[in-house]
C-alpha cells in the first residue's frame, strides 16, 4: 500500500515544463511607449551607470559654481579668538584669514594653475 501510495505522488510530482504559447511570427514584439517601459526593458548595470553619471556630471557642475566652502577652524570669519586672552585675535592658520578654503573635489579633481 505504501508502495502504491510513493509510485503514484512520484508520478504526479514528474510532471514536465508546461509548454509555452508561441507567437507567430508575423507579430512584433511591442515596443516600449512610456519611460517606465524603457527602464523596465534596460540592463540594470546600464541603469546604474546612467544614474552615477549624472551624478557625477551635477558633482562637476557644483564645483564650477560653488568652488570654496567656509572654513571649518575659524566659521568663515577668517580669525580666531585668543584662548586666554578672548579680545586677542589673530589670522585664522588654516585659510590665512581668507575665511574659505577649497572644497574636497576642487582639490582632488580641479587644478589652481591658471
Amino acid at each position: 500500500m505504501i508502495a502504491a501510495t510513493l509510485v503514484a505522488l512520484t508520478a504526479a510530482l514528474a510532471v514536465g515544463p508546461t509548454p509555452r504559447p508561441t507567437a507567430s511570427p508575423s507579430t512584433p514584439p511591442p515596443s516600449p511607449t512610456t519611460p517606465g517601459d524603457i527602464v523596465a526593458n534596460a540592463d540594470a548595470g546600464l541603469v546604474l551607470f546612467v544614474i552615477l553619471a549624472l551624478g557625477a556630471i551635477g558633482y562637476y557642475a557644483s564645483l564650477k559654481l560653488h568652488p570654496y566652502s567656509k572654513c571649518p577652524r575659524c566659521k568663515g570669519k577668517g580669525v580666531h579668538r585668543g584662548a586666554v586672552y578672548s579680545y586677542g585675535t589673530r589670522a585664522c592658520t588654516k585659510c590665512k584669514g581668507r575665511g574659505i578654503q577649497p572644497r574636497l573635489g576642487r582639490r582632488l579633481f580641479m587644478s589652481d594653475k591658471t
